[in-house]
């Protein structure tokens, strides 16, 4: 399904109810712009390096590692697509992985659709995707039981930012540089309410906006690549989780709202359309 407008549009699937590319037309850039970490078969060469000479070359010089550790990077693989608004669901012990799951496209209107997961092991979900003429993208999730249930709803992110380390690249958390402010460092806040990935470079700005404030976790997905100088790490992306503690009444929906914008994409145009990808 593709939400679409004059500054941006989005890709959902109903598997996972998941956001698996944002465009922003305006500036010409995918933030879902993501790659997955596989099994590659020069893997097994960064092993034999790693047995045969340390972090040097592997004992037919076949292959030269560009900086210790990147053997152990590779065992890092991933098990789905790196989409976003991938959930879980933590009660009395067990989690529920809804990125497995299918969803059901209960709605669609130009410019907007309506997602759902029947209640099981976890709540009831429905996810409410709209899309501004601006380009602002509004993801509210809806929770509800007809019995009362307490636990904690993750929201997995993953956006395509590929420059590792420099100085007009950083992190902003709500309204201050990140520390560390590179792309490619780890950060953890018990409360953020805002996040900001600025490229100043390429004039781009996304920001992610929730309600409430959850807790926030941010971490480059990386792997390795091979070069004419040899094996180094590449940042494929970076991964946000936010956690929400919440407690669900009988016949009382607890929500959460995301907000994306893509700075610059403020153009007013045509009214938004929808369309449903086979």
């Amino acid at each position: 399904m593709r939400l679409e407008g004059p500054a941006a549009a989005a890709w959902i699937t109903a598997a996972g109810g998941a956001l698996w590319a944002l465009d922003d037309r305006v500036r010409g850039w995918n933030a879902g712009d993501t790659l997955a970490r596989r099994p590659e078969a020069y893997h097994a060469r960064l092993r034999e390096a790693v047995v045969a000479g340390g972090e040097g070359e592997s004992i037919h010089a076949a292959l030269r590692l560009k900086e210790p550790g990147l053997a152990a990077l590779v065992e890092h693989y991933d098990q789905r697509n790196r989409d976003s608004f991938l959930d879980r669901w933590s009660e009395g012990g067990a989690t529920h992985d809804w990125s497995a799951d299918r969803f059901e496209i209960a709605r669609a209107e130009p410019g907007a659709a309506w997602l759902t997961r029947a209640e099981g092991e976890a709540p009831a979900l429905e996810k409410h995707y709209a899309l501004s003429t601006a380009g602002a993208l509004e993801v509210t999730y809806t929770l509800a039981s007809p019995r009362a249930r307490a636990g904690t709803l993750e929201v997995e992110l993953n956006f395509g930012l590929h420059v590792p380390r420099a100085d007009d690249r950083f992190v902003e958390v709500d309204g201050r540089r990140d520390d560390p402010p590179e792309f490619a460092a780890h950060s953890e806040h018990d409360t953020v309410g805002r996040a900001a990935f600025v490229d100043a470079w390429a004039d781009r700005r996304l920001t992610v906006e929730v309600e409430p404030d959850g807790a926030m976790r941010r971490a480059p997905i990386e792997t390795v690549s091979l070069s004419e100088g040899g094996a180094e790490r590449l940042l494929q992306g970076v991964e946000l989780r936010f956690r929400f503690a919440l407690a669900l009444a009988p016949g009382r929906a607890a929500r959460v709202r995301f907000r994306l914008a893509l700075t610059g994409a403020r153009t007013a145009g045509a009214r938004p359309t929808v369309a449903v990808r086979a």
